[in-house]
């Protein structure tokens, strides 16, 4: 068996503990224009997207005016940052610095954007990351391969030298 050379590690839900925060936030930004309780199951299946398809995803779900669409994100990021419980995941960071002393390669490929985990992780645990791609960074995101494939590219290793963490079906 070969060894792998990288692993890329999604950011909500792996190595921050914040879906049930998202899941608060989108229904918060949502209930601000129209009484709408969104479905949590709902919600947890469409987790990987952009911020834009989160909300075009909902909007459609509920039947909601997608001219809305840049207020509902708005809504959700200042309510998120306002009232966050924001939690990074120990065990995962733990096994970045093992597969770091082992020599691989570590990456965080992420629908989020990239502000968002900026301000919300610490830079001494941002540092440990060869490669970070966001969602400015694509074109296309979760479930197309897109961000995998850029960050596969720009750490300059083959797919088949490469393991993703995944919390998501969309990732996955």
């Amino acid at each position: 068996m070969e060894l792998k050379k990288a692993v890329f590690f999604d950011y909500d839900g792996v190595l921050a503990d914040t879906m049930e925060d998202m899941y608060v936030a989108w229904s918060y930004a949502l209930n601000l224009y129209k009484n709408i309780r969104i479905s949590k199951s709902f919600f947890f299946l469409l987790e990987g997207l952009t911020a834009r398809s989160m909300a075009e995803k909902l909007c459609t779900k509920y039947n909601f005016d997608k001219r809305n669409i840049e207020k509902i994100i708005e809504g959700k990021d200042n309510y998120y940052f306002k009232n966050n419980k924001f939690k990074i995941n120990k065990r995962v960071i733990e096994l970045i610095d093992f597969l770091k002393n082992k020599g691989m390669l570590v990456g965080v490929v992420s629908g989020a954007p990239r502000a968002r985990i900026e301000r919300m992780m610490p830079k001494s645990i941002l540092a440990k990351f060869d490669a970070i791609i966001t969602s400015e960074d694509v074109t296309r995101g979760k479930p197309d391969p897109q961000p995998y494939l850029i960050a596969i590219k720009k750490l300059k290793v083959k797919k088949q030298d490469s393991i993703v963490v995944e919390n998501s079906p969309l990732g996955i």
